[in-house]
């Protein structure tokens, strides 16, 4: 019957173990051909079903090479929440060819799209993709896509509402800023990498010169810097993001980063930035003067 007709989606939500053993051993080269979505899940429906469905497909009943040749024709996956284990049921190649659809009760993964209109979509490595796809990461109704999935450049020109999720700035910034292009009416950048020095406001507005007059800008940066910052070094950095090229786009800085690298996972001082607050406020910590707080 697989081989015959084409199945819409084979629904192994509710099988046992033993079922879908049997299942893949006999008709995997059938389903990898003529299948046009899988639907997984990780709950238990009845007494005796699978309690890792999703898991235990990806990590027991196929080796890289099935995989790639079920991925070959498959066009989506459904995932019925909870995932259990992103590392085994959602591996690299899966990440970066899919279009990734959250939604609170399933994850929908998608190879194409129709040429309409996204009103936000969210880019990353897989890294923050499978962190944010666990259950305990509580995202829904967001579109994900891998930084590197061949699919961007096709849907960039119709998104409204673009977010760069950076964890590696020195790898995947020049890939991530490379799809920020005028048609974009809202902008997201976060950029979160103990590693990073680059904490200047006016770096940032010479990198985003490509963005539209009119798209909004919304900016978070958190980092651990190398050495322990003064209020002259904090003041700078304010000053750093208050030029005309944050007030034209309506800007929300939020800054956060620690002085101290010792204490830096207890004490995080986080300034808060935006051209059109009126008001500092001064933080002190044991009598000391540690920084400002720009109120929003």
């Amino acid at each position: 019957m697989i081989k015959n007709i084409r199945l819409n989606t084979i629904d192994l939500s509710d099988w046992t173990c033993k079922e879908m053993i049997d299942f893949f051993k006999n008709s995997f080269s059938h389903i990898s051909s003529y299948s046009y979505s899988l639907k997984l899940t990780n709950r238990i429906y009845h007494y005796d079903s699978c309690s890792a469905n999703i898991e235990f497909i990806f990590s027991s009943l196929m080796d890289l090479n099935q995989l790639k040749d079920l991925l070959n024709n498959l066009q989506q996956l459904i995932f019925i929440r909870p995932i259990i284990d992103p590392f085994i049921c959602l591996p690299d190649i899966i990440l970066q060819l899919f279009i990734i659809y959250t939604f609170n009760e399933k994850i929908i993964l998608k190879k194409n799209f129709f040429q309409q209109r996204f009103d936000n979509i969210m880019i990353c490595s897989n890294e923050i993709m499978r962190s944010l796809l666990t259950d305990n990461g509580e995202i829904s109704n967001q579109i994900l896509i891998n930084f590197q999935n061949p699919l961007i450049s096709t849907i960039i020109p119709f998104v409204r509402h673009l977010k760069l999720y950076i964890d590696n700035y020195n790898q995947q910034w020049i890939l991530m800023s490379s799809l920020i292009n005028e048609n974009i009416s809202e902008l997201t950048i976060l950029i979160f990498d103990n590693k990073f020095e680059y904490y200047n406001g006016q770096i940032f507005s010479s990198l985003l010169k490509n963005l539209s007059k009119t798209c909004h800008l919304h900016f978070y940066l958190q980092f651990i810097p190398n050495l322990i910052l003064t209020r002259r070094d904090i003041d700078t950095l304010f000053q750093s993001f208050q030029t005309d090229f944050y007030i034209q786009h309506q800007s929300n800085i939020t800054i956060s980063y620690c002085r101290n690298l010792q204490i830096s996972y207890d004490c995080p001082l986080i300034i808060y930035t935006s051209p059109f607050c009126a008001s500092k406020l001064t933080l002190i910590s044991n009598q000391e003067m540690i920084g400002i707080c720009v109120s929003i």
